[in-house]
């Protein structure tokens, strides 16, 4: 719900911690595609290599 609400508020920075965990493949792609799309800039927290794939930077704290 957060993210189709940031796709439609379009805020400046959308902060999410594991947005896309729950999702299947295909989903979690399009939804990644969209805030691509969307040109939010996007502080994310994940573990899935495939969502960090689409990073500017990347931070490891482990």
């Amino acid at each position: 719900m957060a993210a189709a609400r940031a796709l439609v508020q379009r805020p400046e920075l959308l902060v999410v911690d594991d947005l896309s965990s729950a999702l299947d493949v295909a989903t979690e792609f399009e939804l990644w595609e969209n805030v691509a799309a969307a040109g939010i800039a996007v502080l994310a927290v994940s573990h899935r290599p495939k969502v960090l794939a689409h990073a500017d930077l990347i931070i490891d704290l482990g």
